[in-house]
């Protein structure tokens, strides 16, 4: 072989051995890489769809998406998150309520990040319906039956706790036990036998849903204080013979002189047909010298 010939083939030789070591050399970088195509699915939140929560609520949500390494919440609207990059969070529900907001995440690997995934939150709004507003204190009651008027004497209130109107209730003994049954307006105007049938029978109660314009009615609160202080009156809503049966009560409360924050839990009661809307009931043998006391800002509270 010519010496030109075998200069040309070590040339060739060393051109295809120098090849194959570049190839070794990079061939694990393209053993490593991602192949095109795998970025992670669309995240799947749990709640998803839509959450309603009330104002001030905590809600936990999390997420999970296939050949996800990592994600990220982002939150548009009022609210805050405990954490944007985990795969569980915590939002925290403004306290005024009535707002919406809408929170999304997205999943991310080594080739890229997936479509968002939204979750809509509804905070509600809170609600409240003066008892005014629905029923009168018509129903008078005491131990004698006739004359309840004996016993029984309302009034406009002084020292009100919201500075402008307030009742005044004074329960005299001798009736062994007195009160007043507030009832929608229907049941009538004073308490007739006509109106104390219609009462009793529910022929006039009302949809407190519907009447208040909420969603839903959690509760009934008020304020009350004695005229002296000492003073023992018992609340309620409904009763055992009384829509909504079988009722809540606060039990028997012994009153300050002071203006005192009073709430009647709802919860389980149905209010579709509600006639006995509020009661105070106060008796001989737990007010020996007479009972003065004052009622002030009684309504319904729940959410719309």
């Amino acid at each position: 072989m010519s010496k030109e010939k075998t200069a040309k083939s070590s040339r060739a030789i060393l051109t295809v051995s120098l090849l194959l070591f570049i190839a070794l050399l990079t061939a694990p970088a393209f053993a490593f890489q991602e192949a095109p195509g795998t970025r992670p699915k669309t995240p799947v939140i749990e709640p998803g769809g839509s959450v309603t929560v009330e104002p001030g609520a905590l809600q936990s949500f999390q997420t999970s998406a296939e050949g996800a390494d990592k994600f990220e919440w982002k939150l548009q609207g009022k609210g805050s998150l405990s954490d944007s990059n985990s795969r569980a969070v915590l939002y925290t529900a403004p306290g005024e309520g009535g707002t919406l907001a809408i929170l999304t995440v997205v999943a991310r690997n080594r080739a890229g990040e997936s479509s968002s995934a939204p979750v809509t939150i509804r905070v509600r709004t809170r609600a409240a319906y003066s008892l005014d507003a629905l029923a009168i204190p018509a129903g008078w009651m005491s131990g004698k039956k006739d004359h309840p008027d004996t016993y029984i004497h309302l009034n406009a209130g002084s020292d009100c706790h919201q500075g402008s109107q307030c009742q005044q209730f004074a329960y005299t003994t001798g009736g062994g036990w007195g009160g007043i049954y507030w009832w929608p307006l229907d049941c009538g105007s004073s308490g007739t036998d006509d109106a104390w049938k219609s009462f009793r029978t529910g022929a006039c109660a009302i949809d407190l849903k519907h009447a208040t314009g909420m969603d839903e009615v959690r509760s009934l609160s008020f304020w009350a204080r004695g005229a002296h202080g000492g003073e023992v009156i018992e609340f309620r809503v409904g009763g055992p013979d009384i829509l909504p049966k079988p009722g809540h009560s606060t039990g028997r409360i012994t009153l300050s002189s002071a203006w005192e924050h009073h709430v009647i839990d709802l919860a389980g009661l149905d209010l579709s047909h509600s006639a006995g809307l509020f009661l105070w009931t106060a008796t001989d043998l737990a007010n020996s010298g007479g009972a003065v006391f004052f009622l002030d800002n009684v309504q319904f509270e729940g959410f719309k």
